[in-house]
């Protein structure tokens, strides 16, 4: 969110799957589902109408009037790309890549938030068996990832640059598991964590912080 805020696009930050926590950059997120989407499409006489009427009543110069016109501009503005940005209810991951890859591609975002699925029968909340599920998860996920990172390499911006070599992949979570095991050979929550940071800006193949 905070980095998003530096920038002038539509859509500065989209969150297409998981938990949104702006705090005071909310204005810059967006949650990209079926209800923004049905938001967008404005093809009603009533609903233009309304639209035209909340327009005009917004004349006043106090902060909140000019950010409440501005969001009634972007709205118009955005009503040119509904198509691209119509969403099912509940899209699959290689859908929500490929989403933002284009939102990237068009200079219409900067910033996506997706959650990674699991694997069927496991999970990364592992109190019984630990072993088995994170390995299971971790298997998984690698395997979403180097889907990421080849639809980025496959994918230009406006320049005719690949997207991998501006984009940063940020692999995170909010907690992470206790160093030891319990009596069901799993693991319990743990409230440090880590992140892992994929970009040709990076150098990579290093570790920082402790371990």
């Amino acid at each position: 969110s905070m980095i998003a805020s530096a920038g002038d696009t539509l859509l500065p930050s989209v969150v297409l799957s998981g938990p949104r926590l702006p705090g005071r950059f909310a204005s810059v997120v967006t949650p990209l589902d079926s209800l923004f989407s049905d938001l967008l499409d404005g093809s009603s006489t009533s609903e233009r109408r309304i639209e035209e009427f909340l327009f005009s009543q917004v004349q006043g110069e106090s902060r909140l009037d000019e950010e409440y016109r501005n969001s009634l501009i972007r709205t118009q503005e955005l009503r040119a790309f509904h198509e691209l940005i119509s969403i099912d209810d509940d899209p699959s991951v290689l859908t929500q890549f490929q989403l933002a890859a284009e939102l990237f591609s068009r200079g219409l975002s900067t910033c996506a938030t997706i959650e990674i699925d699991r694997p069927q029968r496991a999970g990364w909340d592992s109190h019984i068996d630990n072993h088995g599920n994170q390995n299971a998860c971790f298997e998984h996920l690698f395997s979403r990832l180097q889907t990421l990172m080849g639809l980025l390499q496959s994918t230009q911006d406006t320049s005719g640059t690949p997207l991998i070599n501006n984009t940063v992949v940020a692999v995170l979570s909010e907690m992470g598991r206790t160093p030891k095991y319990n009596g069901a050979s799993g693991k319990d929550h743990w409230p440090y964590t880590s992140a892992m940071l994929l970009s040709k800006a990076i150098q990579g193949g290093r570790m920082l912080g402790a371990r």
